[in-house]
C-alpha cells in the first residue's frame, strides 16, 4: 500500500490502540486456533514459526494471516501454506525492525491484494459506504449491483474467511485498525481505486479529498450528512465524472440538490438518466412528490424511496425498468397507487408495501409480475381485505 499524506496523519490514530504484542508461545496458540490445525506437522511447523514471527506477536495480524490458511477440507492443503508463506514472508514489504503500524499495514494490504476482484470491491464498500450497514441489505445491494448472487455470496465468505469483515447481530463488522487501513486505499492518491467511493465520516461530513479524482464515482453514501456538506464540496463538484456511478444511497433531497450543481435538474431529472445507476436509496427523501424521470433509470435493479411521505404516486413509465429486481416503498403515507405499467416488472422479486396506509388498490397488472417471491403489505389497510 503507498505511503500517503493522509495516511502519514491517520498514523496517529492507530497509536492510540496500544497494539498489544504476545508471547511466542501466546502468538502460536492464537495463531493455530484461526488455521485451524492445531497438531501441524513438521514442515507446517516451520513455515509456522516464519508467519508467526512475521506478524510480530500482534493478534489482529495473526487473525488476518492465519485465516488464510482456514480450509473446510478434511486434508491440510500444503500448497497453500507454502504460498501464504511466500506472500507474508518472502515477499513482504515491510523489516523486522518496523513499528507495529507499519506492520500491519503491510499485512492488511497484502490480504487486500490476494482477494477477487469482486471481493476487493465489496471489502471497500464495507469500510466507506457500507460501514456497520446490516449485513442482509448490504448482500441485497452487491447482488443487484454485480448480477451474480453465487458470486456475492462466495466474495462475502471470502472476506470473512481472511477475517477482514465478519458479521455480528445482523451487521458487518470491520476491526477499527482495518477500517483505517482500508480507507486509506481510497483515499490515496497513488491507489487505482482513489476516489471511487464517497462517503460521510462520524464528523457528519462527506469525506473530502485531497484533489479531484481522477478515477469515476463508483458509490456515493450521503446518509447522515450534514447540510453544510452541500457547500464544502460545490467548489469542485461540478467537475467529478458521474457517468460510471452505479449506487447512490441515503441524503434525500441533499443527493438530488447536490446533483443540480453540475446537471442543474429541478428534481428526479435527466441527471440521473445520464447515469448507469444499479441502486438508488431515496429513503426519507421529503421533497420528492412524483418522480416523472424515474423511466430513465433503465439498468436500476433496486430502488428504495421508503419514508417519501410525500410521494403521491409513481409515473407510468416505471415498467421501463425491466431489470429491476427490489422495490422498497415502505411508509409512503401519501402514496394512493401504483401504476398499470407495474406489470411490465418481469424481473422484480421483491416488493416492500409496508404501512402504506393510503394504498387504495392494486393494479389489475399485477399479475404479470411472474418473478415476485415477497410481498409485504403490513400495515396497509386496502379494501381488498
Amino acid at each position: 500500500m503507498p505511503q500517503s499524506d493522509w495516511w502519514k496523519v491517520h498514523q496517529r490514530h492507530l497509536q492510540h490502540y496500544q497494539l498489544e504484542v504476545l508471547r511466542s508461545d501466546m502468538a502460536t496458540q492464537v495463531f493455530r486456533t484461526h488455521t485451524g490445525v492445531p497438531d501441524p506437522s513438521a514442515e507446517l511447523c516451520a513455515l509456522e514459526k516464519d508467519l508467526t514471527a512475521a506478524c510480530g506477536g500482534l493478534p489482529l495480524a495473526l487473525k488476518v494471516v492465519g485465516s488464510q490458511l482456514y480450509t473446510d477440507a478434511v486434508r491440510i492443503d500444503h500448497r497453500l501454506w507454502r504460498e501464504v508463506h511466500t506472500d507474508f514472508v518472502v515477499r513482504r514489504s515491510w523489516a523486522p525492525q518496523d513499528t507495529s503500524e507499519k506492520r500491519l499495514e503491510g499485512i492488511v494490504a497484502l490480504s487486500f491484494q490476494n482477494l477477487s476482484g469482486t471481493a476487493q470491491h465489496m471489502f471497500l464498500d464495507c469500510v466507506s459506504v457500507l460501514t456497520r450497514e446490516a449485513s442482509k441489505r448490504a448482500l441485497t445491494i452487491w447482488e443487484a449491483l454485480w448480477g451474480d448472487q453465487g458470486g456475492v455470496v462466495r466474495a462475502f465468505r471470502e472476506l470473512q474467511r481472511r477475517a477482514l469483515v465478519w458479521v455480528n447481530e445482523g451487521h458487518l463488522v470491520v476491526h477499527d485498525v482495518i477500517l483505517l487501513l482500508g480507507q486509506a486505499i481510497i483515499l490515496d492518491q497513488k491507489s487505482l481505486f482513489y476516489g471511487s467511493r464517497v462517503w460521510v465520516g462520524d464528523d457528519n461530513r462527506l469525506v473530502q479529498f485531497d484533489k479531484v479524482p481522477t478515477q469515476p464515482i463508483l458509490t456515493i453514501n450521503f446518509l447522515g450528512a450534514h447540510e453544510s456538506s452541500k457547500h464544502a464540496i460545490s467548489q469542485w463538484w461540478g467537475r467529478i465524472a458521474f457517468d460510471q456511478l452505479r449506487v447512490l444511497l441515503g441524503g434525500g433531497m441533499l443527493a438530488i440538490n447536490l446533483l443540480e450543481l453540475q446537471h442543474g435538474n429541478p428534481e428526479l431529472g435527466s441527471a440521473f438518466g445520464q447515469m448507469p445507476l444499479r441502486v438508488l436509496d431515496l429513503e426519507g427523501c421529503d421533497g420528492l412528490k412524483s418522480p416523472e424521470s424515474l423511466g430513465q433509470l433503465t439498468a436500476l435493479r433496486m430502488l428504495d424511496l421508503s419514508g417519501c411521505y410525500k410521494l403521491q404516486s409513481l409515473p407510468n413509465s416505471l415498467g421501463q425498468l425491466t431489470a429491476l429486481q427490489v422495490l422498497h416503498l415502505n411508509a409512503c403515507a401519501a402514496l394512493t397507487s401504483l401504476p398499470e405499467s407495474v406489470g411490465q416488472l418481469t424481473a422484480l422479486q421483491v416488493l416492500h408495501l409496508f404501512a402504506c396506509g393510503a394504498l387504495m388498490y392494486l393494479p389489475e397488472s399485477f399479475g404479470g409480475l411472474t418473478a415476485l417471491k415477497e410481498l409485504n403489505l403490513a400495515g396497509c389497510n386496502p379494501p381488498w381485505q
